[in-house]
């Protein structure tokens, strides 16, 4: 049995790619790969420590490093128990987030705005929320942090309830539940009962955030009584949201009723939703007054949305100027017409409007019906034309599209962008956007990589 108090200062890491010198390295076997057959180079590259599955152990191996080595049943259960027993010993409070979409960038406003009212944070690195990456995130924050925002993601049954049993937050935020996974579970009902699992795990006079206008409010209400967790519930009804030059102005009602009004750099109404959000819950971790909710909330102008979430870009390739708006990170359904919608702030008839769609994956049955939902879309918001990438489903929806609204169909997105390359035009606006797996990010690299050789 490992002394698991010896570990507790220091920082673990699964991948030599990113591995730094001092840091424990923990052997993973994936479906792809084996990170018992990494285990010398991470030596070579300065961890103190490797942690193996005993079976998976060379003899040359150990006679090299046996110090150094420490052997376990289970290298995934030693990281969710090693991070259990340092969420149990960190003075921090912790905040957990889930949710269909929104999770990551959530989590990062929550961390953005705690660390501006003076507070020591860590988060969750990047989108690291499954039962590698959220146990990962535990180990790797500090034990005098004041919070520790952690991302939780699901994609199958019986997930959540290890996932948060480990984190045990103080407070709990779900973004919105949709149809994402759908292909892993029955329903969307389905969904929602999984990913609300994480309240049953809030700690006693925790507190959970949501919004109001959520259609599984009673659900979440079922499972707080039974733990007697304190509810809030922000109401987008009372939030404003509208285009400035250069992002989203938000005004409205918050908590309270404290008024707020602020500006953030997105044209994604989505990032505005998740905004206010994260206001709405710091304002009353924090137990800030109106005047304090302020000027944390206008501290938002200096928050840069992650890559892939809303970026925009003014390019210029040969001698023609395009908007470049990088959605390109992952979608579901929502929120590509909630992207699809942002676009009309920059309509006028001086501009195409030009959506680059990838597929939705992970939607099982449903796959085509769903995808289906993105004509109606396109055609209520005006699109002048769309590229689609993707299976045999994007092929046939392009196929059924009004011919002036074809720009074009590829299975890749490599094959999509020699396409689009081609069609440009001076004043294009070019929004981009599809599941992470469909590699969307490759066509705003490439776009970016033609104004450089200009």
């Amino acid at each position: 049995m490992l002394d698991f108090e010896k570990f507790l200062k220091y920082k673990f890491s699964t991948d030599t790619r990113t591995i730094k010198p001092g840091e424990i390295f923990v052997a993973i076997k994936g479906e792809n790969f084996d990170g018992h057959n990494f285990t010398e180079k991470a030596f070579q590259l300065g961890a103190s420590y490797a942690v193996v599955d005993e079976s998976d152990v060379f003899n040359d191996l150990f006679n090299t490093y046996h110090e150094k080595l420490l052997k376990v049943e289970s290298t995934k259960d030693f990281l969710l128990q090693m991070a259990h027993f340092k969420r149990e010993k960190s003075h921090a409070k912790f905040i957990g987030v889930t949710g269909s979409t929104g999770k990551t960038t959530t989590k990062e406003l929550l961390a953005f705005l705690l660390r501006n009212s003076g507070l020591k944070v860590s988060a969750s690195l990047g989108n690291f929320n499954n039962s590698i990456g959220m146990p990962l995130s535990i180990l790797n924050s500090n034990l005098d942090d004041d919070f520790v925002v952690i991302e939780i993601g699901i994609s199958h049954k019986n997930e959540m309830q290890e996932l948060s049993c480990v984190l045990s937050p103080d407070y709990a935020v779900i973004t919105n539940i949709e149809l994402s996974h759908i292909g892993n579970f029955n329903s969307i009902l389905e969904i929602a009962d999984e990913k609300s699992d994480l309240l049953w795990s809030i700690k006693q006079e925790g507190k959970f955030y949501s919004f109001k206008n959520s259609p599984f409010l009673e659900l979440f209400k079922t499972k707080l009584q039974k733990n007697s967790i304190r509810s809030f519930y922000c109401d987008l009804d009372t939030v404003n949201i509208l285009p400035s030059e250069n992002g989203l102005n938000i005004s409205g009602v918050f908590l309270n009723d404290i008024r707020v009004s602020y500006h953030i750099n997105s044209i994604d109404v989505s990032e505005a939703v998740d905004s206010v959000l994260a206001v709405f819950a710091v304002s009353d971790i924090l137990n800030l007054n109106q005047d304090e909710v302020n000027n944390l909330a206008l501290s938002l102008k200096n928050f840069n949305m992650i890559s892939g979430r809303g970026n925009a870009s003014d390019l210029t390739i040969n001698n023609k100027h395009i908007k470049l708006i990088d959605q390109s990170y992952n979608a579901s359904i929502s929120s590509m017409r909630n992207g699809i919608k942002s676009l009309n702030y920059y309509r006028n008839k001086d501009h195409r409007i030009i959506a680059v769609m990838g597929e939705i994956l992970e939607l099982g049955e449903m796959s085509m019906s769903e995808h289906w939902k993105l004509v109606p879309i396109v055609d209520k918001y005006s699109v002048d034309k769309v590229y689609l990438c993707g299976s045999a489903i994007l092929e046939n929806i392009f196929g059924e599209m009004e011919d002036s609204k074809k720009g074009g169909y590829a299975k890749s997105s490599q094959e999509l962008f020699s396409l689009i390359k081609d069609d440009l035009q001076d004043g294009d606006i070019i929004f981009v956007k599809g599941s992470h797996s469909m590699n969307m990010s490759y066509i705003i690299q490439e776009l970016k990589k033609l104004e450089n050789l200009c």
